[in-house]
């Protein structure tokens, strides 16, 4: 799969991960997407690129397309978190 076929198949995922990245304060993303016959790994850092892997090819990506719309999840507060030391 070369980098137009992939913008072309994967287009909205990548804009979701990089939208995803930029809005939720992580300091890194990882996604594994299902491309059929071969893994598409995507790596993003919050405002640079995306790093797409796919077999042993290496791309640098900028997504064209509009990212699907996502709510980003918020931390729980600390009255939620409960810890048992037993």
């Amino acid at each position: 799969m070369d980098k137009d076929e992939l913008l072309e198949r994967h287009g909205t995922a990548l804009a979701t991960i990089r939208d995803f990245a930029e809005r939720s304060g992580a300091e890194r993303v990882a996604v594994l997407l299902d491309a059929g016959a071969a893994a598409v790994v995507v790596e993003c850092e919050p405002f640079a690129s995306l790093e797409v892997v796919v077999g042993d090819e290496r791309y640098a990506v900028a997504p064209r397309d509009a990212p699907a719309a996502l709510d980003v999840p918020q931390a729980p507060p600390g009255t939620a978190i409960e810890l048992d030391l037993v």
